[in-house]
């Protein structure tokens, strides 16, 4: 079975994912490990998160135990300092989003439309790496 793509929406999502992911790697010059694209259950707008090294390390030493806090933190898609980082970039996201569910009548619709925008949200990130957005190896 073929999942259920908008390409429109993996358009505009694309735009505003890799101006998100520029600006941060640019800023913070670290060495990421994780970047993730994200949404809710509902199929809200979606945002970045993102975790380097360096950054883990920082909070961590914040805490009163660094190395129980790296284990419970490393893949925290809500702890980390580049939560939502470049969330201004989304903005057109947000409409389209908010525009394609006010059209929708039926709990069915608004299901698949959750879907699609996941499928879409995956087809990004699948871009993004092909054009070595997140690094090689």
């Amino acid at each position: 079975m073929e999942l259920e793509i908008d390409e429109n929406l993996v358009q505009i999502i694309q735009i505003a994912t890799e101006k998100a992911l520029l600006k941060l790697f640019e800023e913070h010059k670290e060495k990421f490990y994780y970047c993730s694209l994200i949404t809710t259950g509902e199929g809200l707008c979606p945002i970045i998160s993102a975790w380097s090294v360096e950054a883990l390390e920082r909070v961590a030493n914040e805490s009163g135990d660094a190395e129980e806090a790296k284990y419970y933190l490393k893949w925290s898609y809500a702890e980390t300092p580049y939560f939502a980082y470049g969330e201004d970039f989304f903005k057109n996201v947000k409409n389209v989003f908010v525009e394609r569910m006010n059209k929708l009548k039926t709990a069915e619709e608004r299901k698949r439309e959750v879907q699609v925008r996941i499928n879409s949200m995956e087809k990004v990130m699948h871009n993004l790496d092909v054009k070595g957005m997140f690094g090689r190896g």
